[in-house]
């Protein structure tokens, strides 16, 4: 079985030796190395001094090779317990853990509880000399500066005073004092949600007891009681008072940090669907930054990768702008190195500290795709907004990387789709033009040197020979021109209303002189159908399809050309009787250099650009174009165009 070792993170001094210790464990037994840390609702009331060292000890795990993860919950015991066992730890390492204190029941140690809980696993623990309790216990007072305290401090006594003056009212209209002791816990109440911490709850408790004894208890104005069981109602009132406290101070502390979490687990959410329809590695780099710039709520430096290395550093604030940055020296080397080494460098690492921010590289295994700087000590920055940050630029690396595998993707698509035209026109070229010059050279050799021999009748059928040869090498070749346009983007198409029926009329002046041989009928339309197109591509397209019938139908074969509407598009279709197209073979017609496996009825192979040219015509013209079976037999080609209103032809 695979090891995998978990190390306990904490903010006590000495964290650093045991994550040493697991690291090494990790490399001996070359296994997995995670570094855990359980929030709880006491987590948001560390001091700075606790919170940096928190921090650096992170940072030391990630150094050290560890995956940081972080749980939540209030038995710290049973989280880690549980991620062991979801996760199949099978080493945990963690420090020695003295006596919790201020408890109103004796508790097991940490390391005790967990060595009960952990069942698949080996409990490593680290003695530690110099661990000091204030590390482990509550802290009995948020760690605020002296404006924040004088400003609870004020709140409570406005609170209580509030609760003494109703005392006062309840006890004038004879109200038991039952109900003046509920309007201090009321009181207690409302300085414990309104308070950091849960000191001020527990200093509100005892001075309500001291205030209702020395206001509402004869002997008054005195600390004395003549009755000896008001001491009772004391000590119910003081205990009542602080578990009051205690509990609504805890509910304060999971809502602050629920809402938290709620925070960063929305900003990872919203980047997700950011990215998603971000293109290009700038466009995504700038969602991150945006992003981060809304968790931390200040401004970062953006360095943007390129081939040589990270690029020119601008601003991103929190109103969304941007603007030019000019890097102290300190910062500059240290974004090249998180650029370079694939790891945070700057402020709170190892690596250039004098750095006014820590640069965070957004990068892959393989590429950093920018470098973020983000401030940490002049703001302070939680550890876990911190790692949110570099989840964010994992994502944003991650799309960067997927956005350059699609555009790789689609490059050689276009590459390979290119080669294969080219295959496919040097084989036709090199196998189907062969036939007709083949043909034209034997004719003019024939010509050329037994000319005398030849009657009348024979000379007429040559010279009819290299025409027909001719011309389908020309219209081969404009064919062969017009797609390339096309397909280019070369074709400048001239729009103007033309009458459908005039278009066919032109058409057919310029169709195969083969149709001759062929029944052509035109059923025009009773409509007058109008359209707005380029005549000459049009022409074109009407002679391609009249010409198709006649090369892949029999002499004698009927071809009828209709027109008509169709809702608000007109429409052209070319119908014959001949042998008809596979299923196979209509799915494909409009294929560039697909010719099928029908025999042309002169013999003559084609190059299969006609009818591609037809369609990529009508779509640039906004239309479309396709293939049904004619009945009883047959093919017909039908094409739409946008019907042009005579309304807004006047």
């Amino acid at each position: 079985m695979d090891e995998h070792i978990l190390v306990c993170l904490s903010a006590a001094p000495s964290n650093q030796s045991i994550i040493r210790s697991g690291a090494e464990m990790a490399d001996v037994y070359h296994g997995v190395f995670t570094a855990i840390f359980v929030e709880t609702p006491s987590s948001a009331l560390l001091s700075p001094e606790d919170q940096k060292r928190l921090d650096e000890n992170i940072e030391f795990a990630r150094v050290k090779g560890a995956r940081i993860e972080r749980t939540y919950g209030d038995d710290i015991a049973h989280s880690i317990a549980e991620y062991a066992r979801l996760n199949r730890i099978t080493k945990i390492v963690i420090g020695q853990s003295g006596p919790q204190t201020f408890r109103l029941l004796p508790q097991k140690t940490l390391t005790d509880r967990l060595m009960e809980q952990v069942r698949n696993a080996a409990v490593y623990i680290i003695p530690d000399p110099e661990r000091q309790s204030r590390a482990q216990r509550h802290k009995f007072f948020a760690a605020r500066g002296r404006k924040h305290i004088a400003k609870d401090v004020l709140k409570s006594l406005l609170a209580l005073s509030f609760a003494t003056v109703l005392g006062f009212l309840f006890a004038r209209a004879g109200v038991s004092d039952a109900n003046i002791i509920t309007l201090y816990i009321l009181a207690v109440l409302i300085i414990a949600v309104m308070t950091s911490g849960w000191g001020f709850g527990v200093l509100a408790s005892a001075a309500s007891v001291i205030i209702f004894n020395f206001f509402f208890t004869p002997p008054f104005l005195s600390f004395h009681a003549y009755d000896t069981g008001y001491w009772v109602t004391f000590g119910v009132m003081f205990i009542a008072a602080i578990m009051t406290g205690l509990l609504a101070s805890r509910l304060k502390e999971y809502a602050e940090q629920t809402a938290q979490r709620a925070y960063r687990i929305r900003i990872l959410f919203d980047t997700n669907q950011l990215l998603q329809q971000a293109e290009g590695e700038e466009a995504i780099l700038e969602i991150g930054g945006r992003q981060i710039v809304k968790l931390i709520g200040t401004s970062i430096v953006l360095y943007p990768a390129n081939e040589k290395g990270i690029g020119s550093p601008y601003l991103m604030w929190p109103q969304d702008l941007k603007k030019p940055l000019e890097p102290g020296s300190d910062d500059k080397r240290a974004a090249e190195y998180a650029w370079y080494n694939h790891t945070p460098a700057g402020a709170g690492t190892g690596t250039y500290p004098r750095a006014g921010r820590c640069y965070l590289p957004a990068a892959t295994r393989n590429r950093v795709y920018g470098v973020i700087g983000i401030p940490r000590e002049k703001i302070e920055i939680g550890s876990f907004a911190f790692s949110t940050c570099n989840s964010i630029l994992g994502e944003c690396a991650l799309a960067a990387e997927n956005d350059k595998n699609a555009k790789e993707k689609e490059a050689s698509e276009v590459l390979a789709r290119d080669a294969e035209l080219r295959a496919n026109l040097l084989r036709s070229l090199s196998h189907d033009l062969r036939t007709p010059l083949t043909s034209i050279y034997g004719n003019a050799d024939t010509l050329l040197h037994q000319e005398e021999k030849l009657t009348d009748q024979n000379r007429k059928e040559i010279y009819r020979d290299i025409y027909d040869d001719s011309v389908w090498l020309i219209n081969t070749a404009e064919n062969l021109l017009a797609v390339t346009r096309l397909t280019n983007g070369q074709v400048k198409i001239t729009r103007q209303t033309e009458l459908i029926d005039d278009v066919i009329d032109e058409a057919i002046r310029h169709v195969d002189k083969k149709i001759a041989d062929h029944h052509l009928t035109i059923k025009p339309s009773e409509d007058l159908l109008l359209a707005d197109l380029d005549p000459k591509l049009m022409v074109q397209v009407v002679v391609n399809l009249v010409n198709n019938a006649v090369k892949y139908t029999p002499a004698g074969s009927e071809i009828q050309i209709s027109s008509g509407k169709a809702g608000h598009n007109v429409f052209v279709s070319v119908a014959d009787n001949g042998p008809g197209m596979s299923d196979e073979a209509k799915a494909r017609a409009f294929e560039l250099f697909y010719t099928g496996a029908r025999k042309i009825a002169d013999s003559r192979r084609s190059l299969g650009l006609g009818l591609a040219l037809c369609k990529s015509i009508l779509e640039a013209h906004g239309g479309r174009i396709d293939v049904r079976d004619n009945h009883p037999r047959g093919t017909v080609f039908t094409f739409s165009l946008p019907e042009k209103e005579l309304a807004e032809e006047r």
